[in-house]
This record gives structure tokens, C-alpha cells and sequence, in this order.
């Protein structure tokens, strides 16, 4: 059988260099909609009554800057010619307050509306945001073992932790923000165009053409910088996690000043791309007013010499400064979205990799990328024939041409110098890798992606290394399995086995004592023992200890192993280790070296 080959986000190829930006958007956007189709057209439904109330608040504005500008003068014709309001209004005896009384009204319905696609917006955006940090952790708890000991930790991290925040930022609440922008301008144009299409030409012409004479000129910076953070920010978590990780080691070695400096280097990139972004978003606003004030002079300059006039000037400047008031923030938010997603191109690349080649489910689909299974049980034997296994992108194979079974009820050891292959046999064994040849087989059943979830799910590996949570003795015995669930009576059993009961009991707070980060409160051999006990409480027949007993003393082991022993009919053993002290009791013992195995 041959070993498919993982798929990794590190090996996949940058989809940026295959498809670009414009194919990720689409891909991005198809992944977006899934079954929340009604929930984007109810959102766009209001950001159009939005933008209605962008135009109304504008047309709106003419009358009112007629009656501020000359409250004497005989607006009655105006009202009813320029706007074509009923007649009531326009004839009324007092005109100013009806008029002014509509735009308060106007004003204050399209305020309401406006915040309504704020609301919806973030609401929708944080529905997806959670959406997409619960699949793309799903994918981290889902890959296959080589691709995840072969990624960064601190690369997910960062992903899981910062970078999807930039896409939630730039490509979901950004974008509908952009697009409510986009039709409230289009609104607001239709409003100036209706004055006079001439002026409005004009000042849009400098308008738009100064905001894509900017993005040209900056988009090579912004693509620099926002490939500086996608470098940059997974650098400086894995500066914490080295700093923190090895926090005894760093303080015995007085080595602070050495971490700190490689985190300040780092941070001040981060920081000083981040910085730089920040004012290629927000740095052509300034410019643009200028430019529109400037128009607005224009416009004044031309019509004191005669050279432009209007029976309404002074009201339409004052409705044009109005508009391009509210039309300037729309044209700033679509020019910084712009900018958002051309600096963001690699980081939305990066994952829409693992959404495209590993995604197959809609969003919200709780069994997502869930592998078909197929029942297996083990009552007889587990068998490798002629397995070889090799990782990828190292030429020498770990094992070559292995063959054994071991029984149900067997206590096997499995000897052999570092090196020598151990752990990755039992990585086989397990189910954790398929060989690169060969067949690993339990009942004459051949291990294969269809069956391995229900084969290690038979299986408890107690690692040299036990991983603790920052929780309980008793969570951690009975580690994954929600607090509600846990069975007391259970662990307590599993603890007296491991011979960890008797100190668990002399804390204060017995099996409620919290251990501290990573068990930082208990010494090894405590830890190993949690282990043991947490391999007892999954009620797997298939014991695995890899190197776990080298933190006990000689005792303690042989009280542990005396306690396994006993229940031999119940649980399949093996025991790896360099130690061919700790396999004195083992039925069998194999001896791996330069990868090739034999019983001794």
C-alpha cells in the first residue's frame, strides 16, 4: 500500500502566484455566501434604503440652504419649481418651517438607517468571523499527523489569532462597508448631477481621478507592507513561545535580554509596517478636501466673472459643499478598502488555501471535513508486513522492510538507541502515519483513512513529554471530555492504578488542584503518572507508554507495571524505551536498529 501524501497549507503553492486576487476574492466571497444568501440580501435591501435616504437627505438640503441663505426671499417658486413639491407646502404661508421641519425629519430617518446597516453589518461580520476561526481550527485538529508536525505552530497561531481578524476587518465588514459606501455615492452623485451636470463633472473628474492617481502610485507599498506582516507577526509569536516556552532555561542561562531583543526587532517590523499601512489608508483625505475646496473656490471665481451663472447658485454651492461633504468619507472608505484588500492579497491567499483544499462542508456544518468511518475492532492481532515509511523531504527512510504482530493481551517492549526509529514505529502503530509500504493490519483488517479515527480511538499513548492544561487534576485525567461529563468515581480508579491517588489526596484541594500552566506546580514523575491515569480513564485496550516511566524512580515503576500486569488480559501493552530495564517484564521484546526490527 502506498502512503497518500498529506496536504499541507506549506505545501500547497501560493494561490496568489495561480490565480491572483481577483480568483481568491470569488473564492472567498463563494465560501461567504454558502446557506447565508437571505441573510446578504436582507443586508442589501438596507444599505439601498440607505443610500434613498443618502439621496433624500441631500435633496433635502436645497430648500433649506435657499431659506438660510435669504429667509425675505420668495422661495414659493423655487420649492415648487426646482423640487416639484406639492403645492400646499410651497404656497404655505410659512414655507421655512415646513421645509425645515422635512429635513429634520429626513435627517433623522436616515440616521436610523444608517445605524441599522452599521449593526447589521457587524453582527454579520462577527457570525462569519466565528465561522471561519471554528473551520479553520477544525482543520488544525483535523490534519494528518506528518503535516502537523511539519507546520509552524506559531504560523496557526498567528492565523487563528491575528490574521483572520484582518480578513473579518477587510474583507467582510470592510467590504460591506465599502459597498453601502458605494451606493450611498452613486445616491448622492444622482442628487448633484440633477443641480448641474456640468459642475459635478468637473468635481468628480478631480475627485476620483486624484484617488486613482494615489492608489497607483501606493499600491506597490501597500503590497510590500502587508506582506511584511504576513512575515513578520507569526516571527513575533514565535518569539513569546520560545521566550515563555523556555522560561527556565532562559532565566538560568540570564539569556532575557537576548529574547527581548529578538522580540523588539521583530515588533518594531510589525509595528512599523503596520504604521506605515495606516497612513497609506488615511493620508489621501487630506489631499482630496483640498481639492474639494479648491473645486467649490472655482466654482465661486467662475461665476463672479460671469463666466458661469445660475438663477440658484448660492444654494446649489451650498448643497454642492453638502454633498461633497457626505460624498467625500463614502470615496475615502471605498479608496481604504482598496487598500485593505491589496495589502491583505497574501494574507486572504494564505487562507483561502486551506479553505479550498481542505474545506467540503457549508459554513456552519459541524461535522466539518468529518472522515467517513468504518467500524474495527481488535480481538486478535495487530500485524506489520514488510513496512517501510520515509518523511517527506528526507532521503534516508526511518524504517525499512519491518515485520511483527503482537496478540491481544501481549506486553511487548520495543527497544533501540535514539534514532533508531522508535517513536515513528509507534506512530505506525497507532494509526498516527500510514507506511510508505507495506500494511499495518488489526484483525487482518488493513489500516486505512476510512478506519484510522476508529482504531485510535482503541488506543492511549502516555508520551515521555504528558501535556497538561491549565485546569484541574481531574480535568486532566479525564482530558477532553466536558466538565459535565466527567466521572469522578472513574478517575479516582485511574489515579489509585497510576499510584498518583495517594498525593493527589494530601492537597488541600485534592482533585480540584489546579497544576498551573503546562503542570508547572508538579514535578515529572507527577506528570507522567497524570498520564498513565489519563490512558487508564479512556478505557483504551491498547496501552502505549513511549518513553513515560523515565521520570519515576524504581519503585514507583515497579508498582505501576505490577498494577498492569495484573490486568494483562485487559489491555494490549507496549512499552518504548532505551531503558532495557523497563521491558524486564515484557512477554517480548523487539529491538529496533538503523530502522529494521527483531525479536529478541
Amino acid at each position: 500500500m502506498n502512503r497518500s501524501q498529506p496536504s499541507s497549507a506549506d505545501d500547497q503553492k501560493p494561490r496568489e502566484a495561480e490565480s491572483g486576487l481577483a480568483t481568491n476574492l470569488r473564492d472567498f466571497w463563494i465560501f461567504l455566501v454558502g446557506d447565508r444568501l437571505a441573510e446578504i440580501l436582507i443586508l442589501l435591501v438596507v444599505m439601498i434604503l440607505a443610500a434613498v435616504m443618502e439621496m433624500a437627505t441631500v435633496a433635502a438640503a436645497i430648500p433649506l440652504v435657499g431659506s438660510l441663505i435669504d429667509s425675505q426671499s420668495d422661495t414659493s417658486n423655487f420649492l415648487s419649481g426646482s423640487l416639484r413639491l406639492p403645492d400646499f407646502i410651497a404656497n404655505a404661508d410659512d414655507p421655512h418651517t415646513w421645509v425645515l421641519a422635512m429635513a429634520v425629519i429626513v435627517v433623522c430617518v436616515a440616521a436610523v438607517v444608517r445605524i441599522l446597516v452599521i449593526r447589521m453589518s457587524a453582527e454579520f461580520s462577527a457570525r462569519v468571523g466565528v465561522d471561519l476561526q471554528v473551520r479553520y481550527f477544525r482543520y488544525l485538529l483535523n490534519r494528518d499527523y506528518e503535516t502537523a508536525i511539519n507546520e509552524s505552530s506559531s504560523k496557526s497561531i498567528s492565523l487563528i489569532s491575528n490574521k483572520i481578524q484582518i480578513v473579518i476587518s477587510n474583507y467582510i465588514l470592510g467590504m460591506l462597508t465599502t459597498l453601502t459606501s458605494i451606493v450611498s455615492a452613486i445616491g448622492v452623485i444622482i442628487v448633484l448631477l440633477w443641480l448641474s451636470t456640468a459642475v459635478v463633472f468637473l468635481a468628480l473628474g478631480l475627485l476620483i481621478s486624484s484617488y486613482v492617481l494615489i492608489a497607483w502610485f501606493s499600491r506597490l507599498k501597500l503590497k510590500k507592507y502587508g506582506r511584511d506582516l504576513q512575515v513578520y507577526f507569526p516571527q513575533k509569536v514565535r518569539c513569546v513561545q520560545e521566550g515563555l516556552g523556555g522560561f527556565r532555561d532562559v532565566t538560568m542561562g540570564g539569556s532575557q535580554d537576548v529574547f527581548a531583543n529578538k522580540f523588539s526587532t521583530v515588533t518594531t517590523k510589525v509595528e512599523k509596517a503596520g504604521a506605515r499601512l495606516v497612513f497609506y489608508n488615511r493620508f489621501p483625505r487630506p489631499l482630496v478636501e483640498a481639492i474639494g475646496i479648491s473645486s467649490i473656490a472655482g466654482i465661486a471665481w467662475l461665476s463672479h466673472k460671469g463666466i458661469y451663472s445660475s438663477d440658484n447658485l448660492m444654494p446649489i454651492l451650498g448643497v454642492f459643499a453638502l454633498g461633497m461633504l457626505r460624498l467625500l468619507p463614502f470615496v475615502q472608505q471605498i479608496f481604504g478598502q482598496w487598500a485593505k484588500v491589496f495589502n491583505g492579497q497574501m494574507i486572504l491567499a494564505e487562507l483561502m488555501t486551506v479553505l479550498v483544499h481542505f474545506e467540503d462542508r457549508r459554513p456552519g456544518d459541524a461535522s466539518y471535513i468529518k472522515k467517513p468511518t468504518i467500524d474495527l475492532s481488535f480481538e486478535k492481532s495487530i500485524t506489520l508486513t514488510d513496512v517501510c515509511f520515509g518523511y517527506q523531504g528526507v532521503e534516508k527512510s526511518a524504517l525499512e522492510h519491518i515485520s511483527f504482530t503482537i496478540n491481544k493481551g501481549d506486553y511487548v517492549g520495543i527497544v533501540g538507541p535514539t534514532g533508531s526509529g522508535k517513536s515513528t514505529l509507534v506512530d505506525l502503530l497507532m494509526g498516527l502515519l500510514l507506511p510508505s509500504s507495506g500494511m499495518v493490519a488489526v484483525d487482518d483488517t488493513l489500516l486505512e483513512e476510512g478506519n484510522l479515527e476508529q482504531w485510535r480511538r482503541q488506543v492511549a499513548h502516555v508520551p515521555q513529554k504528558i501535556y497538561l492544561s491549565e485546569g484541574s487534576i481531574e480535568s486532566n485525567i479525564a482530558f477532553g471530555v466536558a466538565k459535565h461529563d466527567i466521572d469522578s468515581f472513574k478517575v479516582a480508579e485511574c489515579a489509585r492504578k497510576a499510584c498518583i491517588e495517594e498525593f493527589i489526596l494530601s492537597l488541600p484541594a485534592g482533585y480540584n488542584t489546579h497544576v498551573g500552566e503546562d503542570g508547572v506546580r508538579l514535578s515529572g514523575g507527577q506528570r507522567q503518572r497524570i498520564g498513565i491515569a489519563r490512558a487508564l480513564y479512556s478505557d483504551c485496550k491498547v496501552l502505549v507508554f513511549d518513553e513515560a516511566t523515565n521520570a519515576l524512580d524504581e519503585a514507583t515503576e515497579r508498582l505501576v507495571v505490577d498494577g498492569l500486569l495484573s490486568q494483562t488480559s485487559d489491555y494490549t501493552i507496549v512499552v518504548v524505551t532505551h531503558n532495557l530495564a523497563s521491558v524486564n517484564h515484557c512477554h517480548r521484546v523487539l529491538t529496533i536498529a538503523s530502522g529494521r526490527a527483531e525479536w529478541q
